[in-house]
C-alpha cells in the first residue's frame, strides 16, 4: 500500500438526528417540511429541512449542514435568485445562519426575499460524523492477492504457506498429507 494513501482523509456527516425546529414566524404561502432524522447521501449532503412555497413562483429554501458546523440555506429553482441570496443583496438574507449555542447546537434562522420574511427559527441538532475512505475496491483486492500470505501448520513439515488462488487447505502444500487429521 502507498504510504500516504489514506493521509488527507476526511469527517463527512452521516446522519442528523434528532432535528427539533422551533418556529418563530413562517410566511403564509410556505410550508415547513422536516423530520426528526435526515442521513446523508453518499456525497456528503445532509438536507435538515425545507421550506417549500405552494405557489409554484415562488422559491423552494433547503437547509443543509455545512462545514465547518454550519448550516447554510440554499434558495432551490431559480439560478439567478440562488446566486442573489448567496450574495445576500436585493432584499435577500439568510444564507448563512448564526450559531445561538454550542451546547446544544443551535442555530438562529432568517431567511428573508424582496417580498419579505419567508422564515425565522431556530434549529437544535446533532449532526453525526463518518470518516470516509474512498478506493477501488478491484485496487485493494489486487493489493491482497499480491500481499496475502496464508499460514498452515502441517503436523509433518510445521509451518508452510498455502499460496493461490485458488487456496487449498486440506492438503500440505508440501508433503501433500491431510492437514486435517493428527498423526497419533
Amino acid at each position: 500500500m502507498q504510504r500516504n494513501k489514506y493521509a488527507k482523509t476526511q469527517l463527512r456527516p452521516k446522519k442528523a438526528s434528532p432535528i427539533e425546529i422551533t418556529v418563530e414566524q413562517i410566511h403564509p404561502k410556505y410550508r415547513l417540511k422536516s423530520q426528526p432524522t435526515s442521513l446523508a447521501t453518499d456525497t456528503g449532503h445532509l438536507e435538515l429541512f425545507r421550506l417549500e412555497p405552494l405557489e409554484r413562483e415562488l422559491p423552494t429554501f433547503s437547509a443543509r449542514w455545512d462545514k465547518p458546523d454550519t448550516i447554510d440555506i440554499d434558495l432551490v429553482g431559480d439560478a439567478k435568485a440562488s446566486k442573489t441570496f448567496k450574495a445576500e443583496v436585493g432584499g435577500y438574507k439568510g444564507h448563512h445562519t448564526v450559531s445561538a449555542s454550542d451546547s446544544p447546537r443551535t442555530y438562529q434562522v432568517d431567511i428573508q426575499t424582496a417580498t419579505g420574511i419567508i422564515f425565522v427559527g431556530k434549529i437544535k441538532v446533532t449532526i453525526e460524523l463518518a470518516l470516509y475512505l474512498r478506493d477501488s475496491f478491484k485496487s485493494f483486492i489486487e493489493q491482497i492477492k499480491e500481499k496475502l500470505r496464508i499460514l498452515a501448520e502441517c503436523h509433518y513439515c510445521g509451518l508452510v504457506e498455502i499460496s493461490g488462488p485458488p487456496f487449498v487447505f486440506d492438503r500440505c502444500p508440501k508433503c501433500k498429507r491431510d492437514l486435517a487429521s493428527d498423526p497419533a
